[in-house]
């Protein structure tokens, strides 16, 4: 196993260079960003690397910045890029591409147009992602026959597709769950077919019509109908004691006379009689009620 970021112990060579026994490389810092920071170009602004159309056959590519293989690559300007002049019978596609190559000669991230091939159904080339070089696709553009300029709607934008380029992003949010989710269905699977052996068909139908049965039973009209104290609701018929009722007189009261309408008031005062039937012989000052 391979260890970086450690200080080296410096001996020195019959010619007084320095040797370190823990050195780390450019590539050895790309493999530690990498590990953490996914392909692609940087969100904001919403611009970085859009590619739009230019003058005749160019397009632009956006001042912005992209991030390959743990590498970082940047433009602080738009950048002109010309396409090859269109075939005369077929149209083609050609794709913009940010592209990380580390060959000595050339060590750097910039920015490239992949010709595509004529044809009466044209495909964009295909994306060059190899140990020494790497590509994200920017864009597609689409080159009909015999154009000398492009319309924006020749360009098809690639950066927030992961399949060719995709937004930077911590590399471990984006998490393969492809495996897990394989022993989760098969764990419900044995679940499943555990269950189906236990309820068959016959079975399954048996449950289904004592449920039916059971709910018919307790429904209104059942045979065993769900009584109202099973819910805590008063029966449908039910008494309350006259001590209970708000608002109503007790049976047996009185009143006084000033608080009679329509009844003169005596200086001997006034005997309220009440009794079931018409009296015989009132005398003055009686009131007499009863009930007719």
């Amino acid at each position: 196993m391979k260890s970086i970021f450690f200080d080296s112990q410096v001996t020195y060579d019959e010619f007084d260079a320095p040797i370190y026994d823990r050195p780390s490389s450019a590539a050895d810092l790309r493999s530690v960003f990498a590990s953490f920071i996914a392909n692609g170009v940087f969100i904001t602004p919403s611009t970085n690397l859009q590619v739009t159309i230019g003058s005749g056959l160019q397009v632009v590519a956006a001042a912005g910045k992209c991030w390959i293989n743990g590498a970082f690559g940047y433009t602080t300007s738009d950048t002109n890029l010309t396409l090859t002049t269109a075939d005369g019978t077929n149209p083609r596609i050609d794709r913009v591409v940010a592209r990380l190559d580390l060959n000595t000669d050339v060590r750097s991230i910039d920015l490239y147009v992949v010709d595509g091939t004529a044809a009466a159904s044209p495909v964009a080339p295909a994306l060059t992602q190899t140990a020494t070089v790497y590509e994200i696709g920017l864009a597609d553009v689409l080159v009909p026959a015999n154009a000398t300029s492009i319309l924006q709607s020749n360009i098809t934008d690639l950066r927030q597709n992961e399949d060719y380029c995709g937004v930077v992003h911590a590399a471990f949010d984006q998490v393969d769950t492809a495996d897990l989710f394989a022993q989760f269905q098969a764990a419900f699977d044995e679940w499943f077919a555990d269950l189906e052996d236990y309820w068959d068909g016959t079975d399954l139908g048996a449950l289904q019509t004592a449920i039916a049965t059971h709910a018919s039973q307790h429904s209104t009209g059942g045979t065993d109908p769900i009584a109202a104290a099973d819910i805590g609701a008063a029966a449908a018929s039910h008494n309350h004691a006259y001590a209970d009722l708000t608002g109503v007189a007790a049976a047996s009261h009185n009143h006084a006379v000033t608080d009679l309408s329509g009844v003169a008031k005596s200086a001997q005062g006034i005997r309220i009689t009440v009794q079931s039937t018409a009296p015989t012989s009132p005398a003055i000052n009686d009131l007499w009620v009863w009930d007719s």
